[in-house]
């Protein structure tokens, strides 16, 4: 749903994905993606089609226009910051990872 480039606010769906087995009364679900944060996306850090974990890293932000091409030749590291992998900037960027919360039965004290 974004490409390279595009500004995000807090609440923008930024990508589709597809999860299986969340439960046995869904097997299959697309879930919509949003962030919590504001800046540019300056890197993709997923191809689309790729299975990947839940916390995976899928996208840089940062959070300047200008900061953008700094990631043009970013390579995923080791580490949780885009200031892990190769070619990073440092630029206020941060790695977003897509996360799941699946509704399960309420849990008493916590409303």
């Amino acid at each position: 749903l974004v490409k390279v480039g595009d500004e995000v606010s807090a609440g923008d769906l930024v990508c589709e994905i597809e999860v299986e087995n969340l439960n046995k009364e869904l097997p299959l679900a697309t879930m919509l993606i949003e962030t919590h944060e504001a800046g540019y996306i300056a890197r993709l850090l997923e191809p689309e089609g790729r299975r990947i974990a839940v916390d995976r890293g899928i996208a840089i932000i940062c959070d300047e226009q200008e900061h953008v091409t700094e990631f043009d030749q970013y390579e995923r590291g080791e580490g949780p910051s885009p200031n892990s992998g190769t070619g990073a900037a440092t630029s206020g960027a941060r790695v977003f990872c897509w996360q799941a919360y699946v509704k399960g039965p309420a849990i008493p004290g916590m409303g």
